[in-house]
C-alpha cells in the first residue's frame, strides 16, 4: 500500500476509534488505580505510554485502556516518523473526517523537538454521541498517535481536564525502563556496550515476560528492513528429540511474518556444548518494500523451554547482524528459575 493511502487509513482509524457492545457491564465501576499514585503505563509491545484515568484498565482487545462499563477508551498507536507529516495533513483536512463527525477544535500541540496536532470532535454513531480527542505527535526519530473516546453519559467522569491531563502524560519509554523489563524475560541478555569489536546493537522493544527486539540504527520502530533486527523470544515448552525439533523449527520458520518469497539456504540440527539447537537460513524479500533480505532462525532447546532467535537484515549489514547473533548465541541463557536440564539430541 502506498504511503498516502496508508496515512489516510490511519487518520480514519484514529477518528473512528473502537466500538463497544451496548450495555456491556452496565453499572460496573472498576476504579483499578484510584488509591494508587499515578503511574505511566506502557501497553505490551509499545514504546509509548501514559497515565490512564483511575477508572480505566488495560485492554485485551487493543493497545490501550478502556472503561467498558462507560463505553470509553484510549487507543495508542506508533508509526514510522516519515508518516507523520502526511498524517498531520490528513488530520487537518475536513474531507478526511468520517461521516457523522462534527469538529469542535483543531489546534497545534507542543512537542519538544517536533510537532503535534490535536483534533477534538463529536461523532454521531447510530444516533449516539461519542466525544473524541485525537493527538498525533512526531519527531525526527519517532511518531505516535492517541485516540481518547468518551460516551456521552461518561462526560461527567472524563471531563476536558481529565482528557487533556491524560494526553499530556504521553511519553516515550526511556532506555532505563526498557532495561528494567529485561528481568521479566525467561532468559538473560546483556546489551552491547560498544567497547569491543562487536556492532553495538541496542534494545528497542521488550514485551514483558516474553521477548526482546534489538536493532542497529537510530529508529525504534523498524519498517521495510531499513535496519537489521534481532528478535529473541522464550517459551516454556518441552520439545524433545531431533525429529520433533526439526518439525517445530520448520513450522516456525514458515510462519514468519514480514517476509516473503523465502528461498531456504540451509536447515539443520546442531549440538553446541551438549545443547540441542536448530538453525535455518534463507534469502527472502521484505513483504512491504520488496527489498532483498537474509533471514536466520536459531532455536535453543532446553528440557523445559526453548529460546528462539530471528535475525532479519539486508545483505549489506548481514555480516554485522550475524556477528552479534554469535555473541548472543554464546551468552543468552535460560533464566535460572526457568531453566531445566538441557536437552540433547537423541535418535528417534
Amino acid at each position: 500500500m502506498k504511503a498516502a493511502g496508508r496515512r489516510s487509513l490511519i487518520a480514519l482509524a484514529l477518528l473512528c476509534g473502537v466500538g463497544f457492545v451496548p450495555g456491556a457491564l452496565l453499572g460496573a465501576v472498576p476504579p483499578a488505580f484510584a488509591e494508587e499514585a499515578p503511574v505511566r503505563v506502557f501497553p505490551p509491545g509499545l514504546g509509548i505510554g501514559l497515565v490512564p484515568p483511575a477508572e480505566m484498565v488495560p485492554s485485551d482487545r487493543f493497545a490501550g485502556f478502556e472503561d467498558e462499563a462507560r463505553e470509553s477508551a484510549i487507543i495508542l498507536m506508533e508509526m514510522p516518523p516519515e508518516l507523520f507529516a502526511g498524517l498531520e495533513k490528513d488530520l487537518r483536512d475536513p474531507k478526511r473526517e468520517p461521516q457523522g463527525f462534527e469538529l469542535i477544535r483543531r489546534e497545534p500541540w507542543p512537542v519538544e523537538g517536533g510537532k503535534g496536532v490535536l483534533v477534538e470532535g463529536r461523532h454521531d454513531i447510530d444516533g449516539k454521541n461519542v466525544y473524541k480527542w485525537v493527538l498525533a505527535r512526531g519527531t525526527a526519530s519517532a511518531a505516535s498517535a492517541v485516540t481518547f473516546q468518551v460516551s456521552e453519559r461518561a462526560r461527567d467522569i472524563y471531563t476536558d481536564d481529565v482528557v487533556l491531563r491524560t494526553l499530556r502524560s504521553l511519553a516515550q519509554r526511556d532506555h532505563a525502563g526498557l532495561l528494567a523489563e529485561l528481568g521479566t524475560l525467561p532468559f538473560t541478555i546483556d546489551e552491547a556496550d560498544g567497547k569491543d569489536k562487536r556492532p553495538a546493537f541496542r534494545i528497542s522493544r521488550v514485551i514483558s515476560g516474553s521477548s526482546v527486539m534489538l536493532t542497529l540504527g537510530p529508529k525504534d520502530l523498524v519498517q521495510g528492513a531499513e535496519q537489521p533486527v534481532i528478535i529473541i523470544g522464550g517459551s516454556k515448552a518441552a520439545i524433545a528429540g531431533a525429529l520433533e525439533q526439526d518439525r517445530f523449527a520448520r513450522q516456525s520458520f514458515g510462519s514468519l511474518s514480514g517476509v516473503q518469497g523465502m528461498q531456504i539456504r540451509r536447515g539443520e540440527g546442531v549440538t553446541r556444548d551438549g545443547v540441542a539447537w536448530h538453525e535455518m537460513e534463507a534469502d527472502a524479500q521484505d513483504a512491504t518494500t520488496g527489498a532483498k533480505v537474509r533471514v536466520l532462525q536459531a532455536i535453543r532447546f532446553d528440557r523445559a523451554q526453548f529460546i528462539r532467535f530471528v535475525i532479519v537484515a539486508r545483505q549489506g549489514v548481514w555480516k554485522d547482524a550475524t556477528a552479534y547473533f554469535e555473541h548472543l548465541r554464546d551468552t543468552v541463557r535460560p533464566r535460572p528459575e526457568a531453566a531445566g536440564t538441557e536437552t540433547r539430541n537423541e535418535p528417534e
